[in-house]
């Protein structure tokens, strides 16, 4: 299987529009929300910050407009189960499990909900619809994921230097400026960070999700590589869930692709199942790349 570059395809918390569950019930995967929104026509709207203790439409200062919170109910309570919808469209749920508020998606738009986080996304799709984002066919993005792989090749621990902190900020300060061109994709990548792989099912098909918009964005063929910080992304998000092969696969592939980029050669190590190569490749890493963050820890 050979999975394709992509970003990250979350949009954070933005024109939300909620309505509540009936009957109180929880939601689980693979239920059919669309199913439900066509049962419950008569929606009444919420005071959010009455009910929630915060204006919604403030976070983290989007521009896609006013949230809003509609009802089934004419007076719901904070543990009600609540639909998230935007621009028209709901993409998943908002309930109360033994206490957490926990948040069910529909990452692929096919009315099912498979996904879930402990924070409120929203997919990139409400995003890319946005009248407030201005697509453009030049490719911004590398510019953007450049910086990224600047870091996550050098010397010092991003983690711990604060460089990916910062950068991370500024993602978030282009996605949020209706004046940056395809900042629906930015976004994208900025949430990826945000949830440094919490979620490694929602990861793998938000990537899935974010890839197809990427090269059409971009006019890329199927044949062609994208950057290759998302090629790491996808490994990584490989590793997490345990599918060895095709993390070999993608590794192998990489670093013949891009020899000069020190974490594939760390992956291509770590993957390793013949001793006497991987014991090469660790001998490689450390005669080549000596100060690397990654090669100092092994």
């Amino acid at each position: 299987m050979n999975i394709k570059k992509v970003f990250i395809s979350f949009i954070f918390c933005v024109s939300l529009v909620m309505s509540v569950f009936a009957d109180g019930s929880l939601f689980k995967f693979d239920d059919n929300i669309d199913d439900f929104v066509k049962k419950h026509k008569k929606m009444h709207a919420v005071n959010t910050k009455k009910l929630f203790g915060f204006e919604m439409n403030s976070v983290l200062g989007l521009p896609e407009g006013q949230i809003v919170c509609l009802s089934t109910k004419k007076n719901p309570t904070k543990t009600d189960v609540f639909l998230l919808s935007a621009g028209g469209a709901v993409f998943g749920v908002m309930q109360d499990k033994n206490g957490e508020r926990e948040f069910l998606y529909d990452l692929d738009n096919n009315g099912t909900l498979d996904a879930k986080s402990s924070v409120p996304l929203l997919t990139v799709d409400i995003l890319t619809n946005s009248k407030y984002t201005r697509k453009s066919s030049k490719n911004n993005v590398d510019a953007c994921l450049n910086e990224f792989y600047k870091i996550f090749n050098g010397t010092e621990n991003p983690y711990k230097s604060g460089k990916l902190r910062t950068q991370i900020r500024k993602m978030l300060t282009l996605a949020v400026n209706k004046n940056t061109k395809n900042r629906d994709i930015i976004y994208g990548i900025f949430m990826y960070y945000l949830l440094l792989q919490q979620h490694p099912y929602v990861d793998i098909t938000n990537l899935v999700v974010i890839d197809k918009l990427y090269r059409e964005r971009f006019s890329l063929k199927d044949t062609e590589d994208g950057h290759p910080l998302t090629t790491l992304h996808i490994i990584e998000n490989l590793i997490n869930r345990g599918d060895k092969k095709n993390a070999i696969y993608e590794t192998e592939r990489a670093v013949k692709n891009n020899p000069n980029f020190v974490p594939f050669q760390v992956y291509s190590w770590q993957l390793e199942t013949n001793q006497a190569e991987k014991q090469k490749k660790y001998k490689k890493l450390k005669k080549e790349h000596p100060n690397h963050w990654i090669v100092k820890q092994i």
